[in-house]
């Protein structure tokens, strides 16, 4: 479903009257929204519902969409970007939960340490890779800890457009299961749970779900890189469309025991950059004072790619698509690398 330029403008940012009170409001996206509910739901996921300040109805999103938060860290103003997850057709909030990563760059632990009820987020307007297909062929959906939260607003709409599916979500334990009794409750038999852990230990069995569901099933899954993996492997092995397959990660792949330094030569300014093994692409142009567009810096967001013009890239984002990267030779330099020695990039 598009959203057109009505849809946007729907729910107007205030921040001029936010700023005339005195209110602070952090960020600096085009949409004002008002924190007006934080809930616990598993020792480390933690519930936010955002609303328009005025009240007033919010831009359309479709299943699958994400929305881009601001975050305020040490390095200064960044951007993470959360999967909605409720239903899509409640115009007067936006649900996102977010996983605590103590080891992560700092973007989890400010929304759940920063995030208060009463504040205002300015944030960009919501965006979806990760689209369901239109058709009505039955859906598997597919989901690893907090990778539900795409998938429940996939659930949802499914379950209202009569569209046949089944969810298998697959997590630690009952207790790090976010909303297991509200799926429960939603879709009865439709959702099967799995837990590496606890009294009774099952564990997800990708193979035996997918053989169970005709070969021209669309498949979504959303979760850890190793369980995309997986699900993407078996579902071409046993001769399912790649087309029909469709995924998410909840967090980009971090830094590998592969990684190595190479050299990246910006076309238009004329510089050559040193990579090292342990930096990005964005950092080192930015240390070589080239202006370069970023948001997120975790590869969620798109706002940091940019054309390849010679050398092969090892892709480690989660918002491009295939057309994109191969097609348009796109690739989000804040975590994707070089294959090789050398980049050419159009910067």
């Amino acid at each position: 479903m598009s959203i057109n330029q009505a849809d946007l403008t729907a729910s107007r940012p205030v921040s001029a009257s936010a700023r005339n009170s005195g209110e602070h409001v952090l960020g600096t996206g085009p949409l004002e929204l008002l924190v007006s509910r934080v809930e616990d739901l598993t020792p480390r996921i933690r519930k936010f519902e955002l609303k328009s300040p005025r009240g007033a109805v919010l831009p359309l999103w479709t299943p699958g969409a994400h929305i881009e938060v601001p975050v305020a860290l040490a390095t200064g103003l960044e951007t993470r970007c959360y999967s909605l997850m409720g239903d899509c057709e409640l115009r007067d909030v936006y649900e996102i939960a977010v996983l605590r990563h103590e080891e992560g760059r700092g973007g989890s632990r400010f929304v759940h340490g920063g995030y208060r009820e009463g504040m205002r987020l300015r944030c960009a307007y919501p965006s979806n890779h990760f689209e369901l297909i239109p058709n009505r062929a039955p859906c598997v959906l597919i989901a690893g800890g907090v990778g539900i939260t795409p998938i429940r607003a996939m659930a949802i709409a499914l379950e209202r457009h009569g569209t046949a599916f089944v969810l298998h979500y697959a997590a630690r334990s009952p207790r790090e299961t976010a909303f297991m009794q509200d799926l429960g409750d939603r879709f009865g038999t439709k959702v099967r749970f799995w837990h590496s852990e606890g009294d009774c230990p099952n564990r997800l069995d990708v193979a035996s779900i997918l053989r169970a569901v005709p070969i021209t099933a669309n498949v979504y899954v959303c979760g850890p890189p190793g369980l995309i993996q997986d699900v993407s492997d078996t579902a071409v092995g046993l001769g399912m469309p790649r087309s029909n397959i469709r995924s998410e990660m909840f967090a980009p792949a971090g830094p590998a025991a592969r990684d190595h330094a190479f050299e990246v030569l910006l076309a238009r300014s004329h510089t050559r950059v040193q990579i090292s093994a342990d930096e990005t692409i964005l950092d080192g142009v930015l240390a070589a004072g080239v202006v370069a567009e970023f948001g997120c810096r975790a590869g969620q967001c798109g706002a940091c790619a940019v054309t390849v013009l010679e050398g092969e890239v090892d892709h480690r984002d989660t918002t491009l698509s295939d057309d994109e990267r191969i097609v348009d030779r796109r690739a989000c330099i804040c975590v994707s690398r070089a294959k090789g020695t050398r980049l050419v990039l159009d910067l």
